[in-house]
């Protein structure tokens, strides 16, 4: 069949990619998410990856950079040698220790009810396991952590923020000083015992310090009518929720998230 009068090759070519891409797309993440859902962080993440037909050429290329690269499919392509170089021999490894970080964050619809310009986060890491051998670490283990950090932090336990900061540092059982946001001691105390069961380590709230407050010593200004206004450098104080618990192996070349919150 020849060629159309009006045949243009940008749509003939952006039809034929945005069928092969978005059938990758698809098989590449969660079966069970819809075409377009966006609530989930999976959703999301899927939605800003598929191809519209009326994206323009450069965001055809946006949105199959952003798949190949940040989402790893194109690693997952990455055959086991590759141009005679072993895979794992061309991938940064996560060495030393066994570490788990926990990050917290204040949840959308308070974040959007509070109408500041950022979501308060923070996170908290810790060693897991003495032994640093990746080969020993089974799925029991992992299991058995992913059920400690959801007793100790469940999506019901929300821990506030406030403008100070408390200092744990008890180099006997832990050689790591810990330092998190809190309104008062007492709700210093209550994270840092849940933190501690996780760890499998004895809390010690005589080993716990208030941080000093340093003032911020250039000053950020905006223009208002015409008049210079210093903006207030006020910390921002909010709820968070744990939103996700990643584990690093030693010897991994990627990160596991094994906890994700859609908060």
């Amino acid at each position: 069949m020849p060629v159309p009068v009006n045949f243009s090759p940008w749509e003939h070519f952006q039809n034929v990619v945005r069928r092969i891409h978005n059938t990758q797309v698809k098989a590449f993440f969660k079966a069970d998410l819809l075409d377009d859902d966006i609530t989930s962080s999976e959703g999301a993440v899927r939605y800003a990856c598929l191809i519209d037909d009326k994206d323009t050429a450069s965001m055809v290329i946006a949105r199959f950079l952003f798949f190949a690269i940040h989402c790893g499919y194109l690693e997952s392509l990455l055959e086991n040698v590759f141009y005679g170089i072993p895979k794992l021999d061309l991938q940064q490894k996560y060495t030393y220790v066994n570490q788990v970080t926990l990050l917290f964050s204040e949840s959308y619809s308070d974040w959007k009810k509070s109408k500041k310009r950022n979501r308060k986060r923070f996170r908290v890491s810790f060693r897991w396991l003495d032994n640093p051998n990746t080969e020993r670490v089974t799925q029991a283990d992992v299991t058995a952590l992913i059920n400690k950090i959801n007793h100790n932090f469940p999506e019901s336990y929300g821990h506030y923020c406030g403008a100070n900061s408390y200092i744990h540092y008890n180099p006997k059982i832990y050689d790591k000083r810990f330092v998190i946001p809190a309104r008062n001691e007492s709700d210093a105390i209550r994270f840092y015992e849940r933190l501690f069961k996780v760890m499998n380590l004895d809390f010690d709230p005589r080993k716990l310090r208030k941080a000093e407050r340093t003032i911020t010593a250039v000053k950020e200004y905006k223009t208002i009518l015409g008049e210079h206004i210093i903006v207030d450098d006020d910390i921002p104080l909010a709820t968070v929720i744990l939103k996700q618990a990643i584990l690093h192996l030693h010897g991994a070349t990627k990160k596991e998230v094994i906890i994700s919150r859609n908060i």
